[in-house]
């Protein structure tokens, strides 16, 4: 509940299986109030909105929700030395902050922690070389993150300057070039300030259906169950830095040793045929068992992506009865989703409702 669409300045929590709260605070000034009841079905949050007019009591206005400021140290001086505190107001309606410090616009190479309901923070280890750091104070206000943006001059006291911020790189196998075999060793760099690494290896751009998986600190890996049929091998490894992943693209020739590609491992819907029309509003959807697949989560909905019809695990089952489905030729969507090796593998559906 708030003073503005999807604000909650006035009110805002979970409430479990509750039918009804009470709410204090609000205006009474004759401003218009936002109510939001979401509810959580099938695994996805279905928002209802309403708008209610406050009493007019003369009461005086709620302070407007606003994003906090930094105070200190004042934008664009020369900070202290390698250890300095950053000091910011409340603002208003503020549910929770953010903030970093990074030797490049929204780094936290140096820094970078949520920070509650505190209005400081001591940071240690900032450079002390003479560069500009740059500052960033995010605050989460009615349902919104908005950012503050400060730069500062380091000390300079002759400190050497940090490893920028980059993404690890692909250093072998060379790009372009032919794969050895099926089993091969992908091997890249460290970048700078990377904390985390995705890699995946496919036969299609972005695909992983030959190997995915989190790599953390290493910096090779080697795949196996590569085919070897002369086709495009594309690899992406993907590095977390700064609070984003950035993603490098290579291709590859596979080895041209005859051998076939290698099975989808995802469960993949058998019937009905996808595509075609639906027998009725209640239908039985059956799939293949894939491979190293840990579990399995159906999706059918009226909308690409929804589940407004039915979402539900399935765990080791490779059938579902799907009633409540529509009639009239509409669209059908059907999402089944695979969890194999630590990730979600999607295969989307569409079907024609029976008449």
């Amino acid at each position: 509940m708030g003073t503005a669409v999807g604000g909650s300045d006035i009110y805002g929590a979970y409430q479990g299986a509750g039918l009804s709260r009470s709410v204090t605070g609000i205006p009474t000034n004759g401003a218009t109030i936002y109510v939001r009841l979401m509810s959580y079905i099938g695994g996805s949050w279905v928002t209802n909105s309403y708008t209610y007019t406050a009493a007019n009591l003369g009461g005086p206005p709620p302070s407007p929700p606003a994003a906090s400021n930094i105070t200190s140290p004042a934008n664009g001086t020369t900070l202290a030395g390698a250890s300095v505190t950053f000091q910011w107001d409340a603002g208003s309606g503020v549910a929770e902050r953010y903030f970093m410090v990074g030797t490049a616009v929204g780094a936290s190479d140096v820094y970078g922690a949520y920070q509650g309901a505190g209005v400081s923070r001591t940071v240690s280890n900032i450079p002390t070389n003479g560069a500009t750091i740059y500052v960033r104070l995010m605050s989460y206000v009615s349902g919104n993150w908005i950012s503050v943006d400060r730069t500062y001059t380091a000390a300079n006291l002759g400190g050497p300057p940090p490893t920028p911020p980059s993404a690890s790189s692909f250093t072998s196998p060379a790009a372009g070039s032919t794969l050895a075999g099926s089993s091969v060793t992908f091997q890249w760099d460290a970048g700078g300030a990377v904390t985390e690494r995705y890699f995946m290896v496919g036969s299609t751009l972005g695909a992983s259906d030959v190997y995915a998986a989190y790599q953390g600190a290493a910096l090779s890996h080697t795949v196996t169950g590569i085919p070897t049929d002369g086709r495009t091998i594309y690899a992406r490894l993907m590095s977390y830095v700064s609070g984003s992943w950035i993603t490098v693209d290579r291709t590859f020739m596979a080895a041209s040793g005859g051998g076939g590609p290698p099975a989808s491992p995802a469960s993949d819907i058998t019937s009905p045929a996808p595509s075609s029309t639906l027998a009725g509003t209640s239908v039985t959807f059956n799939w293949t068992a894939g491979t190293g697949v840990a579990e399995r989560y159906l999706m059918v909905g009226t909308t690409s992506g929804g589940s407004n019809i039915y979402a539900g695990y399935q765990g080791a089952a490779l059938s579902h009865l799907v009633s409540g489905l529509p009639t009239g030729g509409v669209t059908v969507y059907v999402r089944l989703m695979s969890y194999i090796s630590g990730m979600w593998v999607i295969n989307n559906y569409t079907y024609t409702s029976a008449p």
